[in-house]
């Protein structure tokens, strides 16, 4: 594939989401953590709404406490029976993208 078709794919891509999401409609990747497109919107996984709550508490106490400990975020999570979306276990790269949507 030559830089040229490279660039139209990309131009394609971009236009599309443009487009979608000009008509209201979710278009850009894998809903977050705690939510699910449903008809290009997005609504909250309620079954994922108390594992998002306990990971947006425990970030904010950590970040309190002057830590920043992801691993003991996802310790936290399994002792509380929370499980992710995929896997078994919680992993400190999945939780920093969820922290990182966080609100301020």
């Amino acid at each position: 594939m030559t830089d040229y078709e490279r660039a139209m794919v990309r131009l394609r891509l971009a236009t599309g989401r443009r487009h979608k999401a000009d008509a209201g409609g979710y278009a850009y990747g894998a809903p977050p953590s705690g939510f699910r497109s449903d008809g290009g919107q997005l609504v909250p996984r309620l079954e994922e709404q108390p594992a998002l709550a306990l990971i947006t508490e425990l970030h904010r106490a950590h970040l309190a406490a002057g830590e920043t400990s992801l691993r003991r975020i996802a310790t936290a999570l399994t002792e509380a029976g929370h499980r992710p979306r995929r896997g078994d276990t919680w992993h400190p790269g999945v939780l920093a993208r969820i922290v990182s949507r966080l609100p301020s």
